[in-house]
């Protein structure tokens, strides 16, 4: 087998004990997480996956887990021995690999999704707050959507920030 990412169990509630575990060994890993802005309020960081993250690493091979008192070696399994760690999912013999296609996702994805045009919308942020609006188009580039609203009985085009509105569903 070859290095590649799979998913490590942490002990619910003690994720930052289990990834400052991570870090003070140096070993790699992922914790993909998603910024919540919220109007008058300050930002909450939530994680995609609460008790998990991705661990980079080859199974056939020790660890080299880099501390203050030097190098040690530790195969996957003493993974589960690290403070705030449950232990890396696997078959019984071998650590689950997860698919590059999905690494891929989680990475360049911020877990949000973008809206179709069509969407109908309710702005959060400025002086329309509380407006409906339908989404027309998002530009990536900006990361912001073009929106049509009805103010004061005329229909008006705006540019908001894609976090700045929430999906009504009918």
């Amino acid at each position: 087998m070859a290095y590649n990412w799979f998913v490590l169990k942490l002990r619910p509630g003690h994720d930052a004990l289990g990834l400052r575990s991570l870090d003070k060994l140096s070993i790699p890993y992922a914790y993909p997480t998603v910024t919540e802005r919220r109007p008058r309020k300050t930002s909450t960081v939530t994680p995609i996956f609460p008790s998990y993250t991705l661990v980079y690493f080859d199974p056939a091979r020790p660890l080299p887990a880099i501390d203050h008192d030097g190098c040690r070696w530790l195969s996957w399994p003493l993974l589960a021995m690290l403070p705030g760690v449950v232990g890396v999912i696997h078959d019984g013999a071998t650590p689950l690999p997860v698919r590059d296609y999905v690494i891929q996702d989680v990475i360049q994805s911020d877990g949000l999704e973008t809206l179709r045009p069509g969407a109908n919308v309710q702005i959060n942020v400025g002086p329309f707050t509380s407006f409906m609006a339908k989404v027309k188009s998002y530009d990536e580039s900006i990361d912001k959507y073009q929106i049509e609203a009805q103010i004061f009985n005329r229909k008006s085009s705006l540019t908001v920030a894609r976090d700045d509105v929430t999906e009504v569903v009918d």
